[in-house]
């Protein structure tokens, strides 16, 4: 009888505890959602990548850190925003452990629901990036964010 308590207590415990993929409604990101995304530039140290917020706010930047120097700034609209988050739940980028090491690496850091990952790869500019969901995704997240500052 004890053993069967438990069981049940253990059931309804791990029922009622949120998934990571399924932490926020698939069509409403967490408020704190952020992608950051780009490239690391070789001994320099510099980087080049871009920042898309929950609140539609898309950043253009460069410099040692992200947005260390902010060049462009635009938006994407809550159903867009709706849709990256969408993508971003489909590439299962939590699950993921890719971390590269490399001076020259291209990288996506995701942050919803209070965790962040990051998934890093190395990929020289002379090359063809390599055919991966993470890869899929970073097409996508440049292709969004070069239209939001275009517009």
């Amino acid at each position: 009888m004890l053993r069967a308590l438990l069981a049940l207590a253990l059931l309804l415990i791990a029922a009622c505890s949120p998934s990571r993929q399924a932490g926020s409604d698939a069509g409403a990101p967490p408020p704190d959602f952020v992608v950051l995304f780009g490239r690391t530039g070789g001994m320099a140290g510099q980087m080049q990548g871009h920042t898309i917020r929950a609140d539609g706010t898309v950043l253009r930047w460069n410099g040692r850190s992200p947005e260390e120097h902010v060049q462009a700034e635009g938006h994407l609209d809550p159903a867009q925003i709706a849709a990256l988050w969408a993508r971003v739940q489909a590439a299962e980028l939590f699950s993921m452990q890719r971390q590269d090491m490399d001076p020259t690496v291209t990288f996506v850091t995701v942050t919803a629901d209070g965790d962040s990952r990051r998934v890093a790869w190395h990929t020289p500019l002379s090359e063809t990036p390599p055919d991966t969901p993470v890869q899929a995704l970073y097409d996508d997240l440049m292709a969004t964010a070069q239209a939001a500052l275009d517009a």
